[in-house]
């Protein structure tokens, strides 16, 4: 055979080889690009109807306590020191109250993107806020550790390029200190009034842990019971709503640290869009009951009732206590009922 024609042949074949090879790797491309557009299509079918399960309460309790799990491990992980009523041990605090507020304001602000992650929430947080406008963060009460500082510290404010503020009534100087070396606007006032003690400024966030709650408006209280913490979280939720910029986003978000918070629908409604209200759950509505009625007298626990003339005594002792305190109780067994766990207002 001639060399010439053997060399051609051999040439010919390489070609085809190569070739096919091409067809087969095109052939794989086009194969998964299909998959991925069919994974894609999926997604968004599933995004599309997980959106409108969320719009039910009770789901987005559910999606909610899952980011905030995630979250915490996210924090654990990035070695972020909690808040001291995280910290402690377990069953000291009815639930991560931080964490749950962090959860709550991502649930939200997914639900208005129409876009909703099911999994990597610390890695889609600080996009999330970017994408739906939210520049400027108050943080309400946050003389120890707050949100702020978990945003902070995790790397998330920086990321989402966050404007932030606090506002408290018990700043101590080394805390002021510490917020400003972290360039937070930290101002020793009173949230009833933000829009005075800020000059006008409006915010895109607000955020307020444990503050419209029993235990959480010290020195704002002149009687402490469920009457004057109700009217003094109303106040300062209607002065937050009033404060949120014009973003269609901006949003006020508020947790209980002790059991409740001391909101009632009907009033909320008057001055707010209530976006979400959670309300209590079985494991913290004793809890709830507990920290509203302090002082009441208890009655002796089953197991223990000894003479049954001491549980009578206990009886009559709490009866007389309702009595005389009945305005009070009415109002706090009313407060229970409906009291939020995390509540989401907008302005309306």
């Amino acid at each position: 055979m001639n060399p010439l024609n053997l060399a051609s042949r051999k040439r010919i074949l390489s070609s085809a080889e190569q070739l096919a090879l091409q067809r087969q790797r095109l052939q794989e491309r086009r194969e998964s690009l299909v998959r991925a557009r069919k994974a894609k299509r999926e997604l968004r079918v599933q995004n599309k109807r997980f959106l409108t399960q969320l719009s039910n309460p009770r789901v987005f309790d559910e999606y909610v306590n899952k980011i905030g799990a995630e979250f915490y491990r996210f924090f654990l992980k990035k070695k972020v020191r909690m808040p001291y009523f995280e910290s402690v041990p377990k069953g000291k605090f009815p639930e991560l109250s931080s964490t749950r507020a962090i959860a709550g304001i991502f649930g939200q602000l997914a639900k208005e993107t129409g876009f909703i992650p099911l999994k990597n929430f610390p890695r889609t947080m600080p996009a999330l806020l970017r994408e739906q406008g939210i520049k400027s963060v108050l943080e309400i009460g946050p003389s120890g550790r707050g949100v702020i500082d978990l945003l902070i510290d995790s790397g998330i404010a920086s990321a989402a390029r966050l404007q932030l503020s606090a506002i408290d009534t018990h700043f101590g100087e080394k805390r002021l200190i510490q917020l400003r070396r972290y360039r937070v606007q930290a101002v020793h006032g009173n949230a009833m009034n933000i829009s005075k003690e800020f000059n006008g400024k409006k915010f895109d966030l607000i955020i307020a842990v444990g503050v419209l709650g029993v235990g959480g408006q010290n020195g704002q209280s002149f009687k402490e019971n469920a009457i004057s913490y109700s009217l003094n979280s109303h106040r300062i939720a209607k002065s937050a709503v009033n404060s949120l910029t014009p973003n269609k986003n901006a949003l006020f978000c508020a947790t209980p640290i002790l059991g409740l918070t001391t909101l009632r629908q009907k009033a909320v409604n008057r001055f707010a869009h209530i976006a979400q209200w959670s309300e209590l759950t079985a494991d913290n509505y004793e809890y709830a009951r507990n920290t509203v009625f302090e002082n009441m007298p208890r009655l002796p626990t089953p197991g223990l009732l000894g003479l049954p003339s001491e549980y009578h005594e206990a009886r009559y002792r709490q009866d007389e206590w309702q009595e005389k305190n009945k305005r009070y109780y009415n109002y706090g067994k009313n407060l229970i009922k409906g009291a939020p766990s995390l509540v989401i207002l907008k302005r309306k």
